[in-house]
């Protein structure tokens, strides 16, 4: 009940600010100035997505990304500039990826934070199918380039911070990498059946989503069809995008909302406590919109109900749903 006063609180703090502020068009202008070079950023490539945290655990938030080609990662060095440390921290590949998703998170709880990263796909410009060459690449009929399928799906990677400011790959003995090999997008980490160990789950594109279980012992276990948050309604071939990860029904569980390609809904999955999950999105009265690609899906926020709200961007239009009941949420008309 604190955490919901709390919120409520700053809630109604933040809109007695904004009622005592000027419009818009007559508050003064803010800037934001690009010193990605002076901060030693400057990095060209196909950059995919970011995670931030202090991994060695020196104060400052260091930075990775993910690229297709060589994931990179930028230790903060504490006075505003970043320096690639990519391969004296173990992180240098051998091989082309496509690293999609990643996180930071301590799945050993031994002080240091590990990396989980989700690859999407094994492409190589030497061996991708003509549009229309293969009967996955074609799009409702019109010959389009192959991706994701008619292209090769990934394993994904674990890797352990050692505390000397490198990291092992375990991805084969923590049981990360291996079958299923899915087409990977967003990964969260979060602690879904109250264990106190954090597991991992994997948004994945046109095959089913993972659900990697911490055994507390450094090993997963991949449980997503049996814990009911693998497919969307029965379809083996939804298009999961980006993740939200918050308690909508104020039950003390974490629940899972996740972005869909077009021509899908987004989904809500309820958590029972135990990280088994119940597919809500008929019932919660989110299944009301199909024309846009999904993309990242927002956190969740409070309002003055204490009744939390998740957003999503999808590629033309953001979207947001407002917490009516505990089983119900009510979307904006288009």
């Amino acid at each position: 009940m604190a955490g919901y006063f709390r919120a409520v609180r700053h809630e109604a703090r933040r809109r007695s600010r904004r009622r005592h502020q000027p419009p818009l068009s007559q508050q003064p202008r803010r800037h934001f100035l690009g010193r990605y070079e002076k901060a030693g950023l400057a990095r060209s490539g196909w950059a995919y997505a970011a995670t931030a945290a202090d991994y060695n655990n020196d104060g400052h938030e260091d930075l990775f990304i993910t690229y297709w080609g060589q994931n990179v990662l930028y230790r903060n060095n504490g006075d505003g500039t970043f320096t690639d440390v990519t391969r004296e921290a173990g992180l240098a590949s051998s091989r082309t990826r496509w690293g999609a998703g990643c996180c930071f998170l301590d799945y050993d709880r031994d002080g240091h934070l590990d990396l989980f990263v989700s690859n999407y796909v094994d492409f190589r410009f030497d061996d991708v199918p003509k549009p229309g060459e293969k009967g996955t690449c074609n799009w409702k009929g019109v010959p389009v380039h192959c991706g994701p399928m008619g292209l090769k799906p990934c394993s994904h990677l674990l890797y352990r911070n050692m505390g000397d400011g490198t990291f092992k790959d375990v991805s084969d003995s923590a049981g990360i990498a291996g079958p299923p090999q899915t087409y990977g997008m967003t990964v969260a980490a979060a602690d879904f059946d109250n264990d106190g160990w954090p597991d991992i789950y994997v948004a994945c594109d046109s095959t089913n989503s993972l659900l990697y279980m911490n055994n507390r012992d450094g090993t997963f276990r991949e449980e997503g069809l049996e814990r009911g948050c693998a497919f969307e309604r029965g379809r083996d071939d939804a298009g999961g995008m980006g993740l939200g990860i918050g308690d909508f029904n104020l039950d003390g569980s974490l629940d899972i909302f996740k972005t869909h390609f077009a021509d899908d809904t987004s989904i809500l999955y309820r958590n029972d406590g135990k990280g088994f999950f119940e597919d809500l999105t008929i019932r919660s009265g989110l299944a009301v919109e199909t024309r846009f690609v999904g993309g990242a899906a927002g956190s969740w926020t409070w309002t003055t109900t204490g009744c939390p709200t998740c957003s999503s961007s999808p590629a033309m239009s953001t979207r947001s749903w407002r917490r009516a009941s505990p089983a119900t949420a009510t979307a904006p008309r288009a």
